[in-house]
């Protein structure tokens, strides 16, 4: 049971908050999920399902893009003689859902799922596909991803070169350490005046003005926090600490630990810790290779914020910063798409 009074309070943080009631409680730890999602059941007359009490049907996920079921938070869970019941924790996004369905799975019956439910069922069913898409998200023109085979070519092409050179005389050892020692020495005075550089140009540059911080909107956005981490146990514990310090409604924040599923020392050390309901985990399988864009691109459909926002482990954000990014996205045009803080602050 809720207080009266802690209602009232939680109606009063509505008028400033864009969330809802129910996430709103949640964030102050006044009602657990299974329990918020069951009583959005009862309110919408609707069947609640839950992986612990209904075995969800996978195979009704075949043909379906993974990526979408999760940014719509739906999943077909089981078909009868009368239909397809889809299973959402987002009602008032079932149009959109439904739509997505083929014409097999009709007609549609709605159900209501927690998000933890639905994220785990697609998961697990799309992880190949998901994967897939992390390492692909980006257009072949604009990515790296062929660097590691052209880098063994050119390397093999060089070996090749060497033996020829070295059989036909045409280059000796003291002439390629020679070439070797001057390129070591050239990159060395190189890195010196380009500190040189930035040295002079932050001591004699005139210092920007600060710029005041723009109004709050009206209605603060949702915000993603993606949390990038990879062998980084031993400062996890000052990170949950230093997002914990983040001055913003709570019930506005969705911070997701992103770790490689490889990383059995991180994850070791999270399953001992005690999250806050607004902050969550997700392992990213393993694929073809293993960086921090790959791990981003995977865990893009899981956010559901307005705004994604990106902190490394060694990060230590002003209490104060996500409100700053909020008032500079709603004072700027429409077409921004990007802000990027100082590492200061």
């Amino acid at each position: 049971m809720i207080k009266t009074s802690d209602v009232l309070t939680t109606l009063g943080h509505q008028n400033v908050n864009d969330a809802q009631l129910g996430h709103l409680l949640m964030a102050q730890d006044l009602i657990c999920e299974r329990d918020l999602f069951e009583t959005l059941a009862a309110q919408q007359k609707l069947p609640f399902l839950e992986t612990r009490t209904s075995i969800a049907d996978q195979s009704l996920q075949d043909g379906l893009a993974p990526h979408q079921c999760l940014q719509l938070q739906c999943v077909p869970w089981h078909r009868d003689a009368y239909g397809t019941t889809l299973a959402s924790s987002t009602p008032e996004r079932f149009d959109e859902a439904i739509k997505l369905m083929p014409a097999h799975l009709h007609p549609i019956h709605r159900a209501i799922a927690s998000p933890s439910d639905i994220n785990e069922l697609i998961q697990s069913k799309g992880e190949a596909l998901l994967v897939a898409r992390a390492e692909t998200l980006v257009p072949e023109a604009l990515s790296c991803r062929q660097l590691p085979a052209q880098l063994k070519t050119l390397l093999v092409a060089l070996c090749l070169f060497a033996i020829i050179a070295f059989s036909l005389r045409w280059v000796s050892l003291a002439g390629l350490y020679r070439a070797f020692f001057g390129f070591a020495v050239a990159m060395v005075f190189t890195g010196m005046l380009i500190k040189t550089a930035a040295v002079l140009i932050q001591v004699f540059s005139l210092k920007p003005e600060r710029q005041k911080r723009s109004p709050l909107p009206q209605k603060l956005p949702k915000l993603t926090i993606l949390i990038p981490l990879h062998d980084e146990s031993e400062i996890l514990d000052t990170l949950l600490q230093r997002i914990g310090l983040l001055n913003y409604p709570k019930a506005l924040l969705d911070v997701i630990l992103v770790i490689e599923a490889s990383d059995k020392a991180t994850r070791t050390h999270l399953n001992d810790a005690i999250l806050s309901n607004w902050m969550r985990t997700l392992i990213v399988p393993p694929g073809n290779i293993t960086t921090k864009p790959r791990a981003m691109n995977y865990a893009l459909p899981f956010c559901k914020g307005d705004i994604v926002g990106i902190y490394d482990a060694e990060d230590a954000p002003h209490p104060e910063q996500l409100n700053e990014v909020a008032a500079r996205f709603a004072a700027e045009p429409n077409k921004t798409a990007c802000l990027q803080g100082v590492l200061g602050f």
